[in-house]
């Protein structure tokens, strides 16, 4: 069996897009940029997130052209954008929380019939096998921070703070929540210190059968973890039914729908939505 995909889908919530999604050999993956958290980047691209989700997407395609350690590839994707942006900026003076970092998730074919998943951060990763049920891969200390800072901007609205009042607190609270990257009891993701990457989840599975695996930004997962459109048996089924386009359409109008996030308290209106499909068979 082989891993090919199908579909993909990368779409910026505004201008720039700090998603990507790259391919080497049988390894696919997505990255998602964590928005940057200082008023001016400190790199060459749009934003920091942009440069360091992009750079690390095109160092990726060689360090993961071979079949070896997937923990040992990262590390050499990290070693070189950590070498490109000091070219561009002094690192040493910098606090590690306003450099770049981004979660990361990949599923790579090893063989006739095994699959290899890893995780670091919040996309996410959904598969099945035949027609069993869908499972999911992956879990992050980005989820809990998150529904903290759901709950700031539910609470904030409801007492009648206004949405930049609102926005103004989800902002100082997000620099709170950057300053715990990859350090005990926060929570572990890419960075160009590479701090996270022994920290790597990693699955090894035996496909008896074809498999069908979605790979998402949090921005497409949306539509399961904050808007509870689907969960994710029927988010597969609806992407193999009618493509992701339809669903990401469908993600826009919700957020379009909700634009002050009244309904459905959130960071971002709108964030940067990103998705593959790929099939083993």
């Amino acid at each position: 069996m082989r891993l090919s995909v199908i579909e993909a889908l990368c779409e910026p919530s505004a201008v720039h897009n700090e998603d990507a999604w790259g391919r080497s050999g049988q390894a696919v993956w997505v990255l998602d940029g964590a928005t940057g958290i200082v008023d001016r980047p400190h790199l060459s691209g749009p934003t920091d997130a942009a440069w360091f989700a992009g750079r690390m997407n095109t160092e990726l395609v060689e360090a993961l052209a071979g079949a070896g350690d997937i923990g040992a590839a990262l590390n050499r994707a990290v070693d070189a954008v950590r070498h490109a942006a000091a070219s561009l900026c002094d690192l040493d003076t910098l606090p590690n929380f306003e450099l770049p970092c981004a979660s990361f998730t990949l599923a790579r074919a090893v063989g006739e019939t095994t699959l290899e998943f890893a995780n670091l951060g919040d996309c996410r990763l959904a598969w099945r096998m035949g027609q069993g049920p869908v499972a999911t891969f992956g879990t992050s200390g980005v989820t809990e921070l998150d529904a903290r800072m759901e709950r700031l901007v539910a609470d904030n609205l409801a007492r009648g703070l206004t949405p930049e009042e609102v926005g103004a607190a989800a902002k100082a609270l997000a620099r709170e929540h950057r300053k715990l990257i990859n350090i005990p009891g926060g929570y572990w993701i890419l960075d160009m210190s590479g701090a996270g990457v022994p920290h790597l989840q990693l699955e090894v599975l035996q496909a008896g059968e074809p498999m069908d695996i979605l790979l998402m930004s949090d921005g497409y997962s949306r539509l399961v973890d904050v808007f509870g459109r689907y969960d994710y048996d029927s988010l597969l089924a609806a992407v193999l039914n009618r493509g992701l386009a339809p669903l990401y359409a469908e993600l826009r109008a919700i957020e379009a729908s909700d634009p002050e996030c009244r309904t459905f308290a959130r960071n971002k209106t709108r964030d940067d939505a990103t998705a593959v499909l790929l099939r083993f068979a």
